[in-house]
């Protein structure tokens, strides 16, 4: 294939598909790519100890039928055992060319019978798969609001598949959460942005939030940074996010960061920049991403048009924004 000029990039980056620009110089404005960081430990509260959180040694695979080669896209998705809402996600994920597709799906539920589904779902609709089994407790918005440990437990779980389960061979990664319903055209709307946009690394879907109860309040998913160094002896830098960026009807926006429940992004950028946890003050796994994609000098989109549901269920009920 023809090689193309890559901007933004220092010159000598090639593009050698839609997908699979290298990203392995620097940026135009000189800034180094980030350098994955070593793991961090949150502070332990009462009841929660590390091998809680996440123990290695619970993490296996328990089935596999990997035919990487001629894929265009992993399609990653973690498992809580949320069975009230497979069926949407599988509606949505049906809306993807599922025979390009290599799955990766890890399954955090505990729950045998979901385990199983799970499997037969993946030989029935994918012909290169993987799943993995996390006999660890699972940590959700429906079973605690200790919300910094379950932003942990993503971080840790993202981690252990996009660093090692994930074909790297092949050009893209679209992460899709099992909360989330994805609508008609997705597939078409991102790819596209990737594609036309080759400054762009991950792009994204509308997602809202579900932490909030009362649904009039629930925000999307997109934020702004604002960084912070001070002047001294010693220099230190802050993070700042405002307040969400404001859901638009339809549009392109680029952005600081989103959410990882319809999201598109290049295989090349995960092991340049790492799945990282604790960034300036950052703690959480899609704030790290999108932070140091832009530090990276590397944008994220987000395509308003493209409006996921998201999922949740409260008191007995089944609900979603």
């Amino acid at each position: 294939m023809q090689a193309v000029s890559f901007p933004g990039i220092a010159p000598g980056h090639t593009q050698e598909g839609p997908f699979s620009t290298p990203y392995n110089r620097l940026p135009s404005n000189g800034v180094p790519m980030p350098t994955p960081q070593p793991e961090l430990f949150p502070p332990l509260l009462p009841g929660i100890t590390r091998e809680i959180l996440h123990d290695p040694a619970l993490v296996s695979v328990s089935a596999k039928h990997i035919r990487c080669r001629g894929k265009k896209f992993n399609l990653v998705t973690p498992f809580a055992g949320k069975k009230f809402c497979f069926s949407d996600y599988m509606r949505g994920i049906r809306r993807l060319p599922l025979e390009k597709a290599h799955a990766v799906w890890y399954d955090n539920s505990n729950d045998p019978k979901f385990h199983k589904k799970l499997q037969k779902t993946l030989e029935e609709n994918f012909d290169s798969w993987i799943l993995l089994q996390d006999r660890n407790k699972a940590h959700t918005v429906e079973s605690t609001d200790q919300y910094a440990y379950i932003s942990y437990r993503c971080h840790r779980i993202y981690r252990e598949l996009y660093l090692k389960q994930i074909c790297h061979s092949v050009g893209l990664c679209v992460n899709i959460e099992d909360d989330v319903e994805i609508p008609k055209g997705t597939w078409e709307k991102l790819t596209s942005i990737l594609e036309l946009y080759p400054e762009v690394g991950t792009a994204v879907g509308a997602c809202r939030s579900r932490r909030m109860k009362d649904r009039p309040l629930c925000h999307p998913m997109a934020w702004h940074f604002e960084r912070v160094e001070s002047i001294g002896p010693v220099p230190t830098v802050k993070v700042r996010i405002p307040a969400p960026i404001i859901e638009k009807p339809l549009g392109l926006e680029m952005i600081g960061a989103s959410h990882m429940g319809c999201w598109f992004t290049r295989t090349p950028l995960i092991k340049k920049i790492g799945m990282n946890y604790d960034v300036d003050g950052l703690r959480a796994q899609d704030m790290c991403w999108g932070y140091q994609l832009n530090q990276a000098g590397i944008r994220m989109a987000v395509d308003w048009s493209v409006k996921a549901k998201h999922f949740g269920k409260r008191d007995g009920v089944k609900t979603s924004v």
